[in-house]
């Protein structure tokens, strides 16, 4: 029986091997799956690994690896109307976090906008930016971010650094009350963040947060306290 079960086997994982090095990328996990799977009921029957030369379990690997996680998946083919659609929600979530963002600001008494918040949130996250990273991290022209930050600064919610040797960068950091400040908002924008990740259940939150990620691009290495998504 035993030597039954592995030559029914043996010449399936042979094949499929075959396959693999010649098939066009989006049937290569078909065949990957049952090479693995034709492995496997080989190694249950005969008790021991299967004759897979080293050099094949290798390429195996190798051709995993483009379908993992993090990876472009070739299989996924967008029609212009599914981008439209993402474009579409994108844009209306966005105005819906920076509603959020009025509502709390109109109960400070500091007439300070939506520029100003943005820029306290990236302080606590990055905490020493000065005006070229802010300037990179928003699309903001460097006058409008020395403005932001200055205005911060007038309001008591940001200290300037002395900045580096050659004067040209002042970093910043929020004081406790540019803390408060950012924090009462943030606490709004939370919730709704909250609230739309638990429609998504979990696969959604790592997803939605690697298709971010991806938008975001060479933002997310900007300043001296670097936070990249993987």
């Amino acid at each position: 029986m035993v030597a039954q079960g592995r030559a029914a086997e043996t010449p399936l994982i042979s094949l499929s091997l075959r396959v693999i090095e010649h098939a066009e990328r989006p049937l290569r996990l078909f065949w990957v799956v049952l090479a693995l799977r034709a492995s496997s009921i080989s190694a249950t029957v005969c008790h021991r690994p299967p004759d897979i030369p080293t050099d094949r379990q290798v390429d195996l690997t190798a051709m995993i690896a483009p379908l993992q996680q993090g990876a472009a998946d070739p299989r996924l083919i967008l029609r212009e109307e599914e981008l439209d659609s993402g474009l579409e929600l994108i844009l209306l979530a966005e105005a819906a976090l920076w509603a959020a963002v009025d509502a709390a600001l109109e109960a400070e008494t500091l007439g300070l906008g939506r520029s100003h918040w943005r820029a306290a949130f990236l302080l606590r996250r990055r905490p020493g930016i000065g005006v070229q990273d802010l300037s990179k991290l928003t699309s903001l022209s460097k006058q409008a971010a020395s403005r932001t930050l200055a205005d911060l600064t007038k309001a008591g919610l940001v200290e300037r650094g002395s900045g580096d040797l050659d004067g040209r960068r002042k970093p910043a950091v929020l004081t406790p009350e540019g803390v408060a400040f950012e924090a009462r908002t943030a606490d709004r924008l939370r919730t709704l963040l909250a609230k739309a990740y638990r429609t998504g259940g979990l696969d959604g939150v790592a997803g939605t947060r690697r298709i971010l990620a991806a938008l975001a691009g060479p933002r997310q290495g900007v300043g001296p306290t670097r936070r990249v998504v993987a």
